[in-house]
């Protein structure tokens, strides 16, 4: 796949793997992220919740819960922020969300949670467009119901998903969202370019 990171396709097989290589360098995902595993017995049995296992675009599993108590209402998507995990939701946000009749689902990325495989940027990107294909694909969830929410770290999923769906869904809403991505990306490929050439 080929990531819309700028918004626009990135232009040509060589710019992508100079991308790909600045966005999944080892030596920047070990500052970059950190993932907190969770077990299946911590997923609390909600009425109305259910817990989803499906194939990442990298072949690794991921997780996400759908918390559904009102058909045919909006579904906020939510892409969570660094250090957090599906759990960290129930005890705030998907109550307040009941309150206003919206429905909730939260993904967790390669690494975290209960998802299978490590993080990297790339992978993060995958799993938005994984999750968004198997909720609208083999669910059947409209898209148009989708509200997509990235929190911090979980704006660049977002981001990237919507630029690519252009207006099939519902709204975005992006809080404490990662400014400038593009210019960070390009930042890391002249360093990787450097550190490269001298050894």
């Amino acid at each position: 796949m080929i990531f819309n990171y700028r918004f626009n396709i990135v232009d040509g097989e060589e710019e992508f793997k100079m991308v790909k290589e600045a966005m999944d360098n080892p030596v920047i995902n070990q500052f970059l992220f950190y993932p907190r595993r969770i077990s299946k017995a911590e997923i609390p049995n909600v009425p109305y919740g259910s817990l989803h296992i499906f194939e990442s675009g990298g072949g690794e599993k991921i997780s996400a819960y759908l918390y559904e108590p009102f058909p045919n209402k909006p579904i906020v998507l939510l892409f969570h922020g660094n250090g957090e995990v599906i759990t960290d939701y129930f005890d705030f946000l998907m109550l307040d969300l009941r309150a206003h009749e919206l429905n909730f689902c939260v993904v967790d990325y390669r690494g975290y949670g209960l998802s299978e495989g490590e993080p990297c940027l790339s992978a993060i990107l995958e799993d938005g467009h994984a999750v968004w294909k198997y909720m609208t694909e083999n669910l059947g969830i409209p898209p148009q119901r989708f509200v997509i929410f990235g929190r911090s770290m979980g704006s660049i999923p977002a981001l990237e998903l919507v630029s690519v769906l252009k207006n099939n869904f519902a709204g975005l809403v992006i809080e404490s969202g990662i400014a400038a991505f593009d210019k960070w990306v390009d930042g890391m490929s002249f360093l990787i370019r450097q550190f490269r050439d001298r050894y």
